[in-house]
């Protein structure tokens, strides 16, 4: 047999055997395959050839049961054959494809020779036998029989990944790590497999950043294989040295990617901790609501103490309680009962549910009698004993142990108690005075004090009292020096970074703007890292817009708006600061993208009624083509409306009568004159304003339903209006309605009463383009010539016709219309070649007037070609 002949069918003799072993991990896919390339059967009439080559086939079929027991037959009736040993080693490859490792260990100890497997694939495979029995004293002296420098690279990288896993069983790290390191530096199959062993290796080695980088090196191998299990590794490394960011990232991908993965669950309930470690309790709450279908039982027990110890520190603890109950229905016996147990003392404890309290600690105290945590619970049933009762009988038992002075061991957590109990009932005064006592009688160098401190100036914030809140966070920051530069006392980065924040919140309430931007730099400079970068970015664009630098206020408001950590009161407001501007600068599609994502953010309800108006408007046009955003505007419109019906206080009398308005002229447009009148009359009976349009359209409403008579008559009084804009439209409308009237006598072979409807149109519109040819009501003006053009001409007044065009181009020069008049000219005078130049300038109108008209042209335009 020729050596490429010999290549090609054991190339192909591998594929199939990694095909038909394919969840093997190493030596069974590999070892005989990527050493010497083993001699191929030859078709033989000896029985023992005859039964070695058709268990050898029926393992290439992947026929693995069968292939069993003909390599099994073949052992026993062959106990001197030939290949007997070739025999033992595919029967130990077999075992070890069904995970039985012992029966692959003891046929493997009775190999003496082989023929076709070489002698470096048979200890490769002893070795990963040895492994899974944990031998690995034992796998380390077969491995290292073998050369990997001659090896081929893929078999090189499985002999280094089997080395560094017995060295790591072995307890020898440094010799793990080099040879896992070796076999990753090897592009092979266990590539990825070798990283994230490596990477475990490195933690024992205390090199935590290396073995995270060393994980980010194999998720950018694309392994779909691996990616789950590197991942969640990843995840949990990088929550480890508290990158919380980093830890999200990595546990974000096992979400998006691996849904039914092993490491599904393990990697929400990381994402969960790392939320809740940076203090994102919200998000916590919101990434458990969309992922709790997706847990087994016991993961879903966690995620719920996760998202009750969240709610407990945002001090939510109604909410803690419920969900730390349903997370007892789900966790075992165990260390998590043990602390859901008592993080549930903790929140009733809060919440002054003392009876509940008791019940909860003495469950904690029987299942766990030697519970680290009992000592704290225990603490707690001695102050609940002092609260029992209502808010005044538990305020009296703090007040007499306070009473007794600071000789009193629990002197201090009683201030402290006392404090939180009038701030749960909102006794917010009485609240502060004792925090404020607390932080007088401690420390400053302790960090309960300061945070105290805060707490104080949090209330005092509540209470309006801005001054106290400045005064207080400035002289805790203060403390940092004895003089303007002089260091002194050195403040927690927490605690520094939250009276810095809680000093520009003050600021701001004061109006001191430009402090408020120094105290904020000052944050960002010393902290850039800091725990309300999220909240600076919004109170930066809210700053910046406020003292009129609105270009620059732009980025952090986009920002601000985007930051699902924000709450979503301070994202809206964001939002909605955008869309003003873009109102003011009318640009009317990033105006509209903004009000879009609020009402996507918190929903049309949120939605002022500015910001419903303009939505709709900007709707209205289109509206008439387009049922989907027709009802969308009439969705504001009737959002609004009911708001004003509902409660006056609510919407401006203003507001309402311009919605009512535009529904009027949506249910118009679309022929729905019944509903259009009525919303025309809700206007004229508000009167808030757009009153006089209203009755003009509802004269149009009323000519549209065939009451001629009566819309001219609802029409006369208004033709003389002092409001050019009423009196102009009055006008134009009445002679459109003596043109139907004209149309209605010819149909109706009236000739002489028809002229004499079009003479009445005449003499409206020719007063209407004489009193009231103002460029600031247009188009009014403009359509008041095209139409008085158009009844001139039929009147038989071809060259009154002519003259009116002229004007209008004069008039109105760079206006559509005017492009219109001088394409309609030129039709008139048989210039068809730029009748039609000037129709394509004005194909794409947005006037809905005006496009009807253009069509029309083009089309007559179109027959003379």
């Amino acid at each position: 047999m020729s050596g490429s002949h010999r290549e090609r069918s054991a190339a192909n003799f591998c594929y199939r055997l990694r095909t038909i072993l394919r969840t093997s991990l190493i030596a069974t896919c590999l070892s005989a395959t990527l050493f010497a390339t083993p001699a191929l059967l030859h078709a033989q009439s000896s029985a023992e050839l005859q039964q070695f080559r058709f268990a050898y086939k029926l393992m290439q079929r992947g026929e693995t049961d069968l292939a069993e027991e003909a390599f099994d037959q073949y052992i026993d009736e062959f106990p001197q054959g030939d290949k007997l040993g070739d025999a033992m080693y595919y029967r130990a490859v077999l075992f070890q494809h069904e995970g039985k490792s012992a029966e692959a260990a003891r046929v493997l100890s009775r190999i003496e020779t082989t023929k076709l497997v070489p002698e470096g694939a048979v200890n490769l495979l002893k070795g990963q036998v040895m492994l899974d029995q944990k031998w690995y004293d034992d796998a380390l002296a077969t491995l290292e029989k073998v050369n990997v420098a001659k090896l081929k690279p893929g078999a090189a990288a499985a002999a280094l990944y089997l080395k560094g896993r017995a060295y790591r069983g072995a307890g020898n790290m440094q010799a793990a790590a080099e040879a896992l390191r070796q076999c990753a530096n090897l592009e092979s199959k266990v590539q990825v497999r070798a990283m994230i062993e490596l990477s475990r290796v490195l933690v024992k080695l205390d090199q935590t950043p290396e073995a995270i980088t060393t994980l980010e090196q194999s998720l950018a191998l694309n392994s779909m294989e691996y990616e789950a299990e590197a991942a969640r590794m990843a995840g949990d490394l990088s929550y480890r040295i508290g990158n919380y960011d980093q830890a999200v990232g990595f546990y974000d991908l096992v979400l998006k990617e691996h849904q039914t993965s092993d490491q599904f669950g393990p990697s929400v309930l990381g994402m969960l901790w790392s939320h809740h470690a940076a203090g994102r309790y919200e998000l916590v709450l919101k990434k458990l609501e969309s992922t709790k279908d997706l847990l087994s039982e016991a993961d879903l027990g966690e995620a719920y103490y996760v998202a009750g110890a969240s709610s407990a520190a945002a001090d939510h603890h109604e909410q803690a309680v419920q969900l730390l109950d349903h997370a007892l229905t789900l966790v075992g016996k165990g260390i998590m009962e043990e602390k859901v147990l008592y993080r549930l003392a903790v929140s009733q404890f809060e919440l002054g549910w003392l009876g509940e309290m008791k019940t909860t600690v003495a469950k904690l105290k029987a299942s766990y009698k030697d519970s680290d945590l009992l000592t704290d619970a225990m603490y707690l049933i001695a102050v609940a004993e002092a609260e029992q009762g209502d808010a005044a009988a538990g305020a009296a038992k703090l007040t007499e142990m306070i009473d007794k002075g600071d000789t009193n061991p629990y002197y201090h957590q009683a201030v402290l108690r006392r404090a939180r109990l009038y701030e749960t009932n909102n006794e917010l005064d009485a609240a502060s005075a004792d925090y404020k006592r607390y932080v007088q009688a401690g420390s400053l160098d302790n960090p309960a004090v300061m945070r105290a401190a805060l707490k104080y100036v949090d209330l005092r914030y509540q209470l309006e009292d801005y001054a106290e809140a400045e005064a207080v966070t400035q002289s805790m920051l203060d403390l940092r020096f004895t003089d303007d530069t002089t260091p002194a006392m050195t403040l927690e980065p927490a605690i520094e970074q939250e009276a810095m924040f809680r000093l520009m919140l003050a600021q701001i309430k004061l109006s001191k703007l430009q402090d408020a931007i120094n105290t904020l730099n000052n944050l960002e400079s010393n902290h850039p890292l800091h725990a309300y970068r999220t909240y600076g970015t919004y109170y930066r664009g809210l700053l910046l817009m406020s003292t009129g630098q609105k270009t620059e206020a732009i980025e952090p408001l986009k920002k601000a708006s985007s930051f699902e950590t924000l709450p979503t009161e301070l994202r809206t407001n964001a939002l909605r600061l955008l869309g003003v501007y873009y109102r003011q600068l009318e640009e009317t599609d990033a105006a509209t993208q903004t009000l879009a994502s609020i009402e996507s953010l918190t929903g049309k309800d949120s939605l002022q009624e500015d910001e419903l108006l303009f939505l709709a408007e900007e709707l209205q046009d289109a509206a008439r083509q387009d049922t989907n955003k027709r009802e969308r505007a009439l969705s504001y419109l009737n959002l609004l409306i009911t708001s004003g019906e509902s409660d006056q206080s609510q919407i401006s009398g203003g507001a309402m009568a311009r919605a009512l308005y535009m529904r009027g002229q949506i249910h118009q447009d679309a022929g729905e004159l019944n509903e259009a009148k009525d919303s025309f009359a809700y206007v004229i009976a508000l009167g808030k304003g757009y009153d006089l349009d209203a009755q003009i359209d509802l004269a149009v409403v009323t000519a549209e339903q065939g009451q001629w008579e009566k819309a001219l008559s609802e029409l006369k009084d208004l033709r003389s209006s002092e409001a050019s804009h009423i009196a102009a439209k009055s006008l134009l409308e009445s002679a459109r309605i003596w043109r139907k009237i004209a149309q209605q006598r010819l149909l109706d072979d009236q000739p002489v009463s028809a002229r004499d409807a079009r003479r009445e149109a005449e003499k409206l519109l020719k007063r209407m383009v004489l009193l009231y040819p103002y460029q600031e009501l247009n188009p009014l003006p403009q359509q008041g010539y095209i139409e008085l053009a158009s009844v001139v001409r039929m009147l038989e007044n071809p060259d009154g016709e002519r003259e009116l065009l002229s004007e209008v181009a004069e008039k109105y020069p760079e206006s559509e219309y005017a492009t219109y008049a001088k394409a309609l000219l030129a039709e008139r005078l048989g210039k068809l070649g730029d009748a039609q130049v000037f129709t394509a300038r004005i194909a794409n109108t947005s006037d809905p007037y005006l496009a009807a008209r253009v069509q029309l042209l083009t089309g007559r335009l179109g027959a003379l070609r």
